[in-house]
């Protein structure tokens, strides 16, 4: 089996992105005001920032063991909504039928 090593590079690579664009749009006038900006860049990027390649899973999501938890709620959320949304258009469908039968006048059979 041949390993990929694309997905870690392109991981690097948006991380570096990120905290290039991050950092250099502001003039830092101490190492010390860069440093705490970049240790708050980093809590960020590995405990709030959604990452697409780990499923809209943080980093720390991962790395901590949450993700199978996370994952396996966001399904239930899923298919608690879809039957929600589900529900609601089948009621809405014989709203709209009882509505069209007593607009329309009897003589008119494609109702």
């Amino acid at each position: 089996m041949r390993r990929i090593k694309r997905n870690k590079y392109t991981f690097e690579n948006q991380f570096r992105k990120a905290l290039h664009t991050t950092t250099s749009i502001i003039n830092y006038y101490s190492p010390d005001q860069l440093k705490a900006k970049l240790e708050e860049f980093v809590k960020y990027y590995n405990f709030k920032r959604y990452h697409e390649s780990l499923q809209n899973l943080t980093p720390s999501d991962v790395y901590f063991g949450q993700a199978e938890k996370k994952l396996k709620q966001r399904k239930m959320i899923k298919i608690k909504t879809l039957n929600e949304r589900k529900k609601q258009y089948q009621e809405n469908q014989v709203h709209c039928v009882k509505h069209s039968l007593n607009f329309y006048p009897k003589k008119f059979s494609f109702v």
